[in-house]
């Protein structure tokens, strides 16, 4: 008497399928939708292959390591402070641009881009204020030194945690931005306080040892996490 107004064959749902009770009683969730079934939710998938990612991933740090390199031929005794603040701000374009490219969702790729940005800003911001408001010669040497290399700690520790949102999954990795103040905090007391003379290799050592550490020690934990069965597994069409 009644037609159903769809054509074609028709797919019965996973929860229809036959189900066993477990050990304890209760019923295990539902199978999920098989592949290319048009009841099953849309899964991301990543922009780039794994194989790509993990290559590109690799060169990030020769990138941002030429770039800071590429910002030192660019200064010397005379470059004003808006140059050398666009200089300094060189190393981070480059890794927004990475996680732009190699953040596992749309929606990671904007939080980490923005906490990058957030980053270069503590890392520029301050010191630029500072000299062009003329505040650096009121406050004083020691005050002033004090300030970048607060503000160069937070810009550390912020560039660890974008990688970490664009890549990383679970929670264990967040030890890695833990470690990075650390580690951060005495790379640029270093840097400020013991180095007699600057060249891109000292300041781009110190700057990014602790980033470079900091982000591995991520991944280590991820890996941890993976092992223990506290980060899941990735889903299909999503890279680790």
């Amino acid at each position: 008497m009644f037609e159903s107004q769809h054509s074609g064959p028709s797919h019965p749902s996973p929860s229809s399928y036959p189900q066993s009770p477990g050990p304890n009683g209760s019923y295990p969730r539902p199978a999920p939708w098989p592949a290319g079934h048009p009841g099953r939710r849309y899964e991301p998938t990543p922009a780039l292959s794994p194989t790509l990612q993990v290559v590109l991933s690799a060169l990030v740090v020769p990138a941002v390591v030429a770039a800071a390199w590429i910002a030192s031929l660019l200064r010397n005794e005379r470059t004003d402070v808006d140059t050398l603040a666009v200089l300094r701000g060189l190393p981070y374009a480059v890794a927004i641009v990475a996680v732009l490219l190699l953040g596992r969702t749309l929606a990671r790729r904007m939080v980490a881009a923005t906490v990058l940005i957030g980053a270069g800003l503590l890392e520029v911001g301050p010191g630029w204020v500072l000299v062009k408001t003329r505040m650096a010669f009121d406050l004083g040497p020691d005050t002033f030194r004090v300030t970048i290399m607060v503000t160069g700690v937070a810009a550390s520790a912020l560039a660890v945690a974008a990688w970490g949102i664009a890549r990383r999954r679970g929670y264990l990795w967040v030890i890695g931005v833990v470690v990075t103040v650390g580690t951060a905090a005495y790379a640029r007391h270093h840097l400020i306080y013991e180095v007699d003379h600057y060249s891109w290799g000292t300041t781009a050592v110190n700057w990014l040892w602790p980033v470079v550490v900091g982000c591995l020690l991520a991944w280590m934990f991820e890996a941890i996490g993976r092992g223990t069965g506290t980060v899941p597994a990735s889903r299909p069409g999503m890279t680790r």
